[in-house]
């Protein structure tokens, strides 16, 4: 076979990294590849998988066909790698995808009568935060605190349905299932809610160990890792894979692959991302040899001779993880056809999820292909094995005709209990609106919630699809960059390109400039190509230059504010004078405004901030200083 002898990379078709380091360590994973080869049902993702496997044996690929599937319109645009890790499996049929999946049993214990409460919850990859300090960050210590027991007590007390109360309670997690393959996430992406409300990298050194053992005594092998290099919007990513056939690490970097004499650094890594480890079997049990005595003693067919016959006895039994896994399925398939029932639970996972007659005698727990979804409705519903969100059986919060329909919800984190449906209408109601910065908008007992919601939690609470995470995601970035007015794409090569100095208007693009002998430079005002010295804080040398915003406040009409004595003849539009923002008075009520984009309030009439200008003035007296004349300048955010 060729790929024992050479690998092969995937072209990259402009920015999709993210997916080729993923899906060689699919490919290189051996049970997984060999799983997809056998999959038929075109409606799984394996069909195309299968394919780009086969041109790896054989050439270097192209994922055209793996990017229309995932729906990816736009190649040039970086993602996530652990995004697309999971949104492949979660494409891909059971029979593949079982390899990487492991079962976790959430725990939580009242302190006061011990009441156990258990529910399930299945995961691709555990995430581990990396705590961003000066200190070196352990995968094993970061297992240790993932499964390290907490207590919650006070506000975040914990219903007991024995006690009928709020109750202090032990939170722990155990594992009900091992992967063959376990993924560790290691969450370098933070966001940022202080600055750039965007994504930042955390570059935290991570120790990555070799082995690794995992609580349930079970031991598991570095088999790859995937790396991220650069910041999140101009990084790139590779993947660094230990072969099976030679016992050899191969760094795969797009269409590159290149055999490593070492084992990749493992120590302080800044790179380490995404880390696959192979589950060690554990070994065969011992097998002994009795002879069976006089009374186990049965007569041969053949042989009417009662010779002692060597009977061979497992000293222990294989556990439920070390089950072969196509035995069992034959299993459930052959009890299946047996018995045409299937039973539909409504009570906890709603009337969507259904569930195939449960075999005991071929699992212990409900196996995969004892599960399935009826797929032909078109509205959004749960997994109930995600463990990101916290699913409950409740009326809907949004909806005042809601009722516990049996339909899995979504549990907020202010505790409200919203549908997928509904919190996606409320959110875009929002960006609409203006507002990028999502607020649970629950009115219960005459009160509007308002608690903040992190799009991260709104994009799993509302069951976003590809094309609403899309649509929202350019929302949130339009609105985010007209809010701050320091990001623009640049005119060349329509990259989104963060303005460092506010003062400057001469930008470089790193981008365009990458490889060339000359820099290039543009002007963050009139968009082109930057003309005349440098630096300048008015206009470059083009023709035409000018600030368009500093022309509407030179120009823009006289306005009175009639319920402010004194205040006439008041330019209609100010720029704030904290952040810049254009600010217009509707001229009813008093004479002070709060900045929409930096939230502080000043006096629209003499542009001090409210609390200088309350101490010789009121709200509806004049100011002191008078009206403030026409502003020829632009303030420039000074953010701490």
């Amino acid at each position: 076979m060729a790929m024992k002898n050479k690998y092969h990379g995937l072209l990259n078709q402009g920015a999709t990294c993210y997916l080729n380091s993923v899906l060689q360590v699919l490919f290189m994973t051996e049970d997984f590849r060999e799983s997809v080869k056998k999959t038929a049902d075109t409606t799984y993702i394996d069909i195309e998988l299968r394919d780009l496997f086969k041109d790896l044996e054989e050439r270097v690929a192209c994922t055209r066909k793996i990017t229309k599937r995932l729906d990816i319109k736009n190649v040039r645009v970086p993602r996530d790698a652990a995004e697309h890790y999971e949104k492949i499996l979660r494409l891909t049929s059971p029979a593949a995808s079982h390899i990487f999946h492991g079962k976790l049993i959430n725990r939580n214990k009242c302190k006061q009568c011990h009441t156990k409460y258990d529910s399930p919850a299945g995961f691709w990859s555990l995430p581990l935060p990396l705590v961003n300090n000066t200190e070196e960050y352990s995968v094993e210590k970061g297992i240790e605190d993932f499964f390290r027991p907490s207590e919650i007590s006070g506000d975040d007390q914990m219903y007991c349905e024995k006690c009928d109360d709020k109750r202090d309670a032990v939170l722990d997690c155990v594992v009900e299932h091992h992967p063959e393959v376990l993924v560790l996430l290691l969450k370098r992406f933070e966001f940022d809610y202080e600055y750039t409300y965007t994504y930042v990298k955390n570059q935290s050194c991570v120790n990555v160990p070799d082995t690794l053992q995992m609580p349930g005594s079970q031991t598991y092998k570095l088999h790859a890792m995937v790396e991220h290099f650069g910041e999140l919007q101009y990084g790139h990513y590779i993947s660094t894979i230990k072969s099976l056939y030679d016992d050899t690490w191969y760094e795969f970097n797009d269409s590159s692959v290149t055999r490593r004499s070492t084992l990749p650094a493992l120590e302080r890594s800044r790179s380490a991302y995404l880390l696959f480890y192979k589950k060690l079997k554990a070994p065969q049990p011992e097998i002994e040899e009795i002879a069976l005595n006089d009374n186990q003693k049965r007569p041969r067919p053949d042989d009417e001779s009662q010779e002692s016959v060597p009977v061979k006895k497992p000293k222990q039994e294989l556990n439920g993880d070390e089950l072969n896994f196509d035995e069992k399925v034959q299993k459930c398939e052959d009890l299946d056809t047996s018995s045409s029932s299937s039973n539909t639970i409504d009570s906890q996972y709603g009337p969507k999820l259904i569930f195939r007659q449960f075999h005991s005698s071929c699992c212990d727990t409900l196996c995969l292909l004892c599960t399935g979804y009826n797929m032909s409705s078109a509205e959004k519903s749960f997994d109930p094995l995600d463990t990101t969100v916290t699913l409950v059986n409740a009326k809907d919060d949004l909806d005042p005709f809601s009722s516990e329909d049996g339909v899995l919800k979504a549990r907020l984190s202010c505790g409200h209990v919203v549908s997928p449906e509904s919190l996606t209408e409320a959110c875009r109601a929002q960006l609409k609106e203006g507002h990028y910065k999502f607020k649970c908008p629950a009115f219960v007992e005459g009160r509007l919630c308002n608690g903040p919601l992190s799009y991260r939690e709104v994009r799993k609470a509302a069951d976003l699809t590809v094309e609403e995470m899309q649509e929202f995601e350019e929302n949130i970035a339009r609105l985010a960059a007209a809010d701050y007015s320091d990001i623009q794409k640049c005119p060349k090569c329509k990259t989104d390109i963060k303005r460092k100095n506010m003062t400057n208007l001469c930008v470089i693009c790193s981008v365009c400039s990458a490889g060339q002998s000359k820099p290039y430079l543009f002007c963050w005002q009139c968009q082109k190509p930057w003309t005349g010295p440098a630096p300048r804080s008015d206009r470059c040398g083009n023709s035409g230059c000018k600030n368009l915003e500093l022309e509407l406040l030179r120009t823009c009409k006289l306005t009175n504010l009639p319920k402010v004595r004194g205040a006439e003849a008041v330019p209609s539009i100010r720029a704030c004078p904290t952040c810049g923002q254009r600010v217009e008075h509707n001229t009813t009520g008093c004479k002070n405004v709060i900045c929409p984009r930096c939230q502080v309030e000043f006096c629209f009439v003499c542009l001090k901030l409210t609390p200088v200008c309350q101490e010789t003035s009121s709200y509806f007296i004049p100011c002191s200083a008078g009206v403030a004349p026409r502003q020829t300048a632009i303030p420039v955010w000074r953010r701490k």
